[in-house]
């Protein structure tokens, strides 16, 4: 509990800190007048989007445990995807939901070891797709931004990181025949094949895409909603390299990381510093609200109703 506590303390501290040195460095003038003029229509397509995209995120993390033969039906994963989403946004990491979804998943038939490799296969997934769309939409972010030198690095670093994946797949399936038969590794070689197989299956992968093309489209709307000049271009160009920075556990919620981000990612196309941070801020807030459901479907589930 007290390690717990302490994470949650640095966590918080780190989302201050850089929220803290973020005000002292940003105009709050722009931020405060895109939210003065923010738009109900777009806001509300947005917050509709991301309802969309969440509802396929949890289609596809039922269609995993259907190819690997296991059962979670369509209709409790996309409830729990809501829960996670909740719970997401209040525990100390962004990914905090992934460890409620496989306790809940647990009380729905499937084994831990299998709730276990399921949300790691769905969130493993998705990073490989979103790391996929930012060396594929490298172009975009140097046609968008004229940042040919970040776009670069950026595409290296995304192509790298395939290329680690593969090479780590490709591995694990020769190393399974030479190394003695010990329960974790066993665990971890039977995740390594079951990623292997979710990667070939195109249903999956179609998901995963539109999953954060939503998200992309959903920002953009949002970018309607303040009136930040920021097309859907230029949100596909840096979207999906700010949500790669908001997954890193070393904040709150993302917050502080997310913002920062923004802020740069935003600015190399010359997007105010204020209209990226009420972007980001607008962004985050809409995360909280989509998954408002959560808490009632998580108490719902709790009171056995």
């Amino acid at each position: 509990m007290a390690r717990k506590a302490a994470l949650f303390a640095l966590k918080a501290g780190v989302s201050i800190a850089l929220i803290t040195w973020l005000a002292t460095r940003v105009d709050p003038a722009p931020a405060l007048a895109a939210f003065a003029r923010l738009d109900a229509g777009w806001t509300a397509l947005a917050l509709a989007i991301l309802g969309a995209q969440l509802i396929l995120a949890g289609l596809r993390w039922a269609w995993i445990h259907e190819t690997l033969a296991q059962r979670l039906a369509p209709r409790d994963a996309v409830a729990l995807a809501f829960v996670g989403q909740f719970f997401n946004q209040t525990l100390p990491s962004a990914i905090g939901g992934d460890a409620v979804r496989a306790v809940l998943a647990v009380r729905l038939g499937l084994t831990a070891g299998q709730a276990t490799a399921g949300v790691v296969l769905d969130r493993g997934l998705a990073l490989v797709v979103l790391v996929g769309l930012m060396a594929a939409g490298a172009p975009l972010l140097a046609a968008q931004t004229g940042a040919a030198h970040e776009a670069a690095w950026l595409a290296g670093f995304a192509c790298a990181g395939l290329a680690v994946v593969a090479a780590g797949l490709g591995l694990a399936a020769r190393l399974r025949r030479f190394v003695p038969s010990i329960r974790p590794l066993d665990w971890a070689f039977g995740l390594a094949a079951d990623m292997r197989a979710i990667l070939v299956r195109p249903r999956l992968l179609v998901a995963s895409l539109a999953v954060h093309v939503g998200v992309i489209a959903a920002v953009w709307a949002l970018a309607r909603a303040l009136d930040v000049p920021a097309g859907f271009a230029l949100c596909a160009a840096v979207v999906p390299a700010i949500v790669l920075m908001t997954t890193l556990p070393i904040s709150l919620a993302g917050w502080g990381v997310r913002e920062g981000a923004a802020i740069y990612a935003f600015g190399l196309a010359g997007v105010d510093a204020g209209d990226a941070l009420a972007l980001s801020i607008a962004f985050g807030l809409a995360q909280i609200a989509i998954g408002a459901p959560g808490l009632a479907l998580w108490l719902k589930g709790r009171s056995g109703g």
